[in-house]
């Protein structure tokens, strides 16, 4: 049995890896004109200038939606950012906001 320790920290480090690459292949395709710059774009939730591209997926990098700041803050995490928070709130691991491991029985909010 693996320890849940490591299950999440697995998971977060390649959560990251592919929110890193994402980031990276978004701004390759804007360089080569690909993706319009953000700048000149609405966003497609409020009609505002939008502000950056939202990933649903980082699995599908250049599937992005330019949105403002503020729907972006309004549609909330990834779809992946939601599985690794069930890691520890399922009671697999139990981590505190600043990754600071915890003691079992600990309850998060």
């Amino acid at each position: 049995m693996s320890n849940p320790w490591h299950v999440y920290m697995e998971a977060t480090v390649a959560h990251e890896r592919s929110r890193s690459r994402a980031y990276q292949l978004v701004a390759r395709a804007i360089k080569r004109g690909e993706l319009p710059h953000v700048s000149t774009q609405y966003c497609i939730d409020c009609g505002r200038f939008a502000e950056c591209y939202d990933h649903r997926d980082y699995s599908r990098p250049l599937a992005v939606d330019p949105v403002c700041r503020r729907c972006n803050t309004r549609r909330g995490r990834t779809f992946r950012d939601h599985e690794i928070t069930a890691l520890y709130r399922a009671g697999t691991a139990y981590i505190s906001q600043s990754g600071k491991r915890l003691g079992r029985g600990t309850i998060l909010q």
